[in-house]
């Protein structure tokens, strides 16, 4: 077992990286059915070639992972990617294996990593491959707003510019400038709904005793929905009030993250559902830690407490998911937000989650914003000068987003024609 504090390194190697390169896209397109379009109609790839830049993307689907390798692959350059540090442990660590080799690595969120903030600084700092990073930190469900951008991360990209171009107002020399450059994705399914999920939904149904009644294929996916939520209620022995799936979705995983805070007498009041879910899984790792110290001077590992970390980690990526189903039920209707929603159920009952229908994700280039021309209000006033950044930063990723939703739009229009 692994603690949560064990930074996971860049460690890019080229062969691994062209293997990804070239065997995920082909994977995506004819096992998963999925793929991107690329929307660059300013040529902002060409004009950033070879450019120190951080690439920050919308955080809306459970396929952004593999757009990021898309991505790299359309740049042509070499490419590093923030990835939170849980992540490196899935599969067994093999995941996270192939991470670190495409040139990934960890931050431990809500936990003040600051291994992980002098990596970014490092990588930025020296320039020679771009930076990937989702700012949102969270899979929103959302392909039509950008929620809250990290203003730790825009605190950093001036602190970088600064040390780089120490005294300087004006930079002359263009390798100076640190460039952010937003990218919008959104998503679309190219195939009707009840096609997409009709075998996944069946076999959901099947692991939870309902019967396929004729029913609609929206009202099938409400009643699952409905069964499912009912069955982890009563697993966590938690009686659900009356409300819609949103509210039953978010007591459950109140109730969860109250049960392990009252365990490891953990305070979570006055904390978003996000900051709750990274102190407990924090706190439970700290335990983990202090256990083995003690096993390591005492020769022997309490099995007691691997199996209480085991089983509240297990708890808390279940909160994760809860919490990202939550926020896709905030969502209007949509074909993706459907999928995303028998996404769910599917790791829920089934463990596994398999490809719906033919997905597209459109992706749309932004852009630039250069950090060198907050420099001097930085100097003047910092919080300000964040506080700009921040919103400049936003408004231009909201505006990427807006016109990868036309593009996708468009395209859909035109394929039902």
């Amino acid at each position: 077992m692994k603690a949560l504090s064990q930074f996971k390194a860049p460690e890019p190697n080229l062969a691994v990286i062209a293997f990804c390169q070239f065997l995920i896209p082909i994977y995506c397109r004819y096992i998963d059915h999925f793929t991107c379009q690329f929307s660059d109609n300013k040529n902002t790839v060409a004009a950033l070639k070879n450019k120190r830049t951080i690439i920050l993307l919308n955080h809306a689907d459970r396929q952004d992972p593999s757009v990021v390798v898309f991505l790299s692959k359309y740049l042509r350059e070499q490419v590093h990617c923030m990835v939170a540090r849980e992540v490196f442990d899935w599969y067994h660590g093999v995941l996270g294996w192939f991470f670190q080799k495409f040139g990934c690595y960890s931050v431990n969120r809500g936990a003040g990593d600051t291994t992980s903030i002098e990596t970014t600084k490092a990588i930025l700092k020296e320039g020679k491959h771009k930076l990937i990073v989702f700012p949102e930190a969270e899979i929103t469900g959302d392909d039509h707003t950008v929620h809250n951008i990290s203003t730790a991360l825009v605190h950093i990209l001036l602190e970088i510019q600064e040390e780089i171009a120490p005294n300087q107002t004006v930079l002359t020399d263009s390798e100076q400038v640190l460039w952010v450059l937003p990218i919008g994705i959104s998503y679309r399914l190219e195939t009707g709904l009840e096609p997409s999920v009709a075998k996944a939904l069946l076999a959901i149904e099947r692991q939870v005793g309902l019967k396929h009644d004729g029913s609609n294929i929206t009202r099938r996916i409400e009643n699952a929905t409905t069964t499912v939520l009912n069955s982890l209620a009563q697993h966590y022995n938690y009686p659900l009030t009356e409300g819609d799936a949103a509210e039953r979705t978010s007591q459950l995983a109140n109730h969860i993250c109250q049960r392990i805070a009252n365990f490891i007498r953990c305070e979570i009041t006055h904390k978003t559902p996000e900051q709750v879910l990274y102190s407990l899984r924090n706190a439970v790792d700290e335990r983990l830690t202090i256990a083995k110290f003690e096993a390591n001077h005492q020769k022997k590992l309490n099995k007691h407490t691997l199996q209480f970390h085991d089983e509240f980690i297990s708890d808390l990526n279940r909160v994760e998911n809860l919490l990202i189903f939550h926020r896709v039920l905030l969502q209007p209707a949509s074909t993706i937000q459907q999928c995303r929603i028998v996404d769910f159920l599917e790791t829920e009952t089934t463990g596994h989650i398999s490809s719906k229908g033919t997905q597209v994700a459109s992706v749309f280039f932004g852009e630039p914003i250069a950090v060198s021309s907050y420099l001097k209000h930085y100097r003047e006033n910092k919080h300000s000068a964040i506080s700009d950044l921040k919103v400049s930063i936003h408004d231009q990723l909201q505006l990427a987003l807006d016109n990868s939703q036309r593009a996708n739009d468009s395209l859909q229009s035109r394929s039902q024609t």
